[in-house]
C-alpha cells in the first residue's frame, strides 16, 4: 500500500463506508479506488478534487503529504507556503498522469490565462 493510499484508507474508514460506497461517493469505480489503497495507482487530480469536496474538513495538505492534522475546522483553508511546494513537488513526480488529466489542464490554462490577465493589467497602469 502506498502513503497516499493509506490515506485514502483511513478517510473512507474513518466514514464507514466499504470500497464500493466509497467510489460511488466520489465518482469512480470501486477498482480504481481499490488500486488506489492497494499502491497499484495515483489518484489522478480530478479524484484528488472530488474527494476534498465532498469532504471538504480534509486537509489537503495531510491529503498529499501525510503532514499535519488529518481535518481542519477551517472550511477553505488557505494552503501555506510550504504545503504549496509540496502540492507542485507531488504534480512534478506524477507529472504523466497530471499532464494527461483534462481538467488538470484546464485547471492550468485558468492559472495561467489569470496570471496573464494580472501582468497585462499592471503593464497598462
Amino acid at each position: 500500500m502506498n502513503k497516499i493510499g493509506q490515506r485514502f484508507e483511513e478517510i473512507m474508514n474513518d466514514n464507514s463506508l466499504n470500497y464500493r460506497t466509497f467510489a460511488e461517493v466520489l465518482g469512480v469505480s470501486d477498482v480504481a479506488v481499490r488500486n488506489i489503497i492497494k499502491g497499484k495507482s495515483n489518484p489522478k487530480f480530478d479524484l484528488l478534487s472530488a474527494l476534498v469536496g465532498k469532504y471538504p474538513k480534509i486537509n489537503s495538505h495531510w491529503l498529499l503529504t501525510g503532514k499535519g492534522e488529518k481535518y481542519t475546522t477551517i472550511k477553505g483553508h488557505t494552503l501555506s507556503n510550504a504545503s504549496v511546494q509540496e502540492l507542485a513537488e507531488y504534480v512534478v513526480g506524477n507529472q504523466k498522469i497530471f499532464l494527461e488529466d483534462p481538467l488538470f489542464n484546464q485547471f492550468v490554462e485558468k492559472l495561467t490565462y489569470k496570471r496573464m490577465w494580472e501582468i497585462d493589467k499592471s503593464d497598462k497602469q
